[in-house]
């Protein structure tokens, strides 16, 4: 009888709760209109999203911080409202899955632990949070910016409760190939069109993606050949090289300089320290040799101006270039602030003005622009260094350093060839985004923290084998 009554009683709640909102719905649609009345009908569907996202669907999260700019790059990027960014709602809701975790528990909610958010973590944070508010006081800029998000959005590591090496790597394949497929097309119709593309470079032409979407792609790129690496049949072995040509594609088409070289450093060590990923390239080599001829053909005939502005990226670069010039005198600008409190920094948000000739597009001739700088000089090491002083700069490094170690330890003391590929594409995604922060925005980017954050906790999925738990085997009977 208690059963059935407490399911009338639930039946009896639902019933008043649909009516409730069917009459509010119904007076914000006399009062306030169609779109607000459909907003207040969406919210129950939100709300079970939401604690979806907090207690199931967490490498949901994890995900997000991967697909939404891989994948939406063509209409990603600007902000939802005002300083607000989907980025931090992902962010946010990972906090609330991390909070959620440490009510219930870690037997309930495992948590993955990492030395990455240990005693690095805790000083960083510390240190950041101190240049923001100095920087707020002193300069009025906002206290909720790029600053805090450089520590808040650690709490990525929600979306790996509960995460094994074997679906990881299942996802990682699921959200990078496509991606790198799409940037691919992308790039395509750009070439075939001729339209415009995501901006203009220095030396010439336009960039077809985006520099961030051709990191991306040398996640793709380094993925299949870590993929490649471990295929045992020739089916595997053709898919996961046919994707590393798409991917380097991709990479080719961001005009990145220092991509390019980030991305042929990995693939030499790559080659250098792994026989096996020789030996698998070079078997289904000859296969795809007359395909990769042809394409370059093609690709030369359709769209020489590619391949003319890939030669002028790497030999025209010199002290004309006007992003190198900015680049100089920006950096100068910003250093100059660091050496006023080179141990503490001057704090986050100050601005400052810089003179720059630039010559007009068709007469040449240069005028003075006065251009407002921020502390980002497209180098992100002198941006903390500027606003948080050695004490920023060095316990970012003390981060990179134990996230270094933990790779290696993990590495050593797992036999899991999975598990070793996530631990090696992991580092070489991080060592790409760390190497491109010293040539560009990537610490403004939030997406680009947001990523670099989910790389660093990422190893916290890989046990060393003797933690495992034991897989039982059944015994055989004397029939089987």
């Amino acid at each position: 009888m208690r059963t059935r009554a407490a399911g009338l009683d639930t039946a009896m709640l639902l019933a008043v709760g649909a009516a409730g909102m069917s009459l509010l719905t119904a007076w914000v649609l006399v009062t306030r209109g169609p779109t607000a009345a459909a907003a207040l009908a969406l919210l129950p569907a939100l709300a079970l999203g939401i604690v979806y996202l907090v207690t199931s669907g967490q490498v949901l999260l994890w995900a997000a911080a991967v697909a939404l700019p891989f994948w939406l790059w063509p209409v990603f990027g600007d902000p939802l409202s005002g300083n607000v960014y989907p980025q931090d709602v992902v962010a946010v809701l990972a906090l609330g899955a991390l909070l959620f975790a440490l009510f219930l528990g870690h037997d309930k909610l495992p948590i993955p632990r990492t030395p990455v958010l240990g005693w690095p973590f805790v000083v960083f944070a510390v240190v950041i949070l101190s240049a923001t508010l100095r920087g707020h006081y002193a300069y009025g800029a906002s206290v909720i910016g790029q600053p805090l998000r450089l520590f808040l959005y650690a709490s990525i590591i929600a979306g790996l409760i509960g995460m094994t090496v074997p679906r990881m790597h299942r996802v990682l394949v699921i959200l990078f190939y496509p991606g790198a497929v799409l940037a691919a097309l992308g790039s395509a119709q750009f070439l075939a069109t001729g339209g415009v593309g995501a901006a203009a470079l220095s030396t010439g032409g336009n960039r077809p993606i985006p520099i961030t979407i051709s990191i991306f792609c040398a996640g793709t790129l380094f993925l299949a050949l870590l993929n490649l690496r471990i295929a045992r049949d020739l089916r595997a072995r053709v898919l996961h090289l046919a994707m590393a040509g798409i991917a380097f594609f991709g990479v080719l088409a961001g005009f990145g300089r220092s991509t390019w070289v980030g991305v042929a450093l990995v693939c030499v060590v790559l080659f250098a320290t792994s026989p096996r990923l020789r030996a698998n390239a070079l078997s289904i080599l000859p296969l795809a040799a007359p395909f990769l001829v042809l394409i370059a053909i093609g690709v030369s005939q359709a769209a020489p101006g590619f391949v003319s502005n890939v030669g002028s990226r790497v030999g025209r670069t010199s002290e004309n270039d006007i992003n190198v010039r900015f680049r100089i005198e920006a950096n100068r600008l910003i250093l100059d602030q660091a050496r006023e409190h080179p141990v503490f920094g001057v704090g986050f948000g100050k601005t400052t003005e810089l003179l720059l000739a630039i010559p007009d597009p068709t007469s040449g001739v240069p005028s003075l622009e006065r251009i407002t700088l921020g502390q980002d000089p497209h180098n992100g090491y002198v941006f903390l260094l500027a606003g948080g002083g050695i004490l920023a700069l060095g316990s970012f490094a003390a981060l990179v350093a134990v996230f270094a170690y933990d790779v290696r330890r993990r590495y050593r003391r797992t036999s899991d060839p999975i598990a070793r590929l996530i631990l090696l594409w992991t580092s070489s995604m991080l060592f790409l985004f760390l190497l491109t922060a010293a040539s560009g925005t990537t610490f403004e980017a939030t997406h680009s923290v947001l990523m670099i954050w989910a790389l660093l906790v990422l190893p916290a999925i890989v046990r060393p084998d003797a933690d495992r738990e034991p897989v039982l085997v059944a015994p055989r009977t004397a029939a089987g």
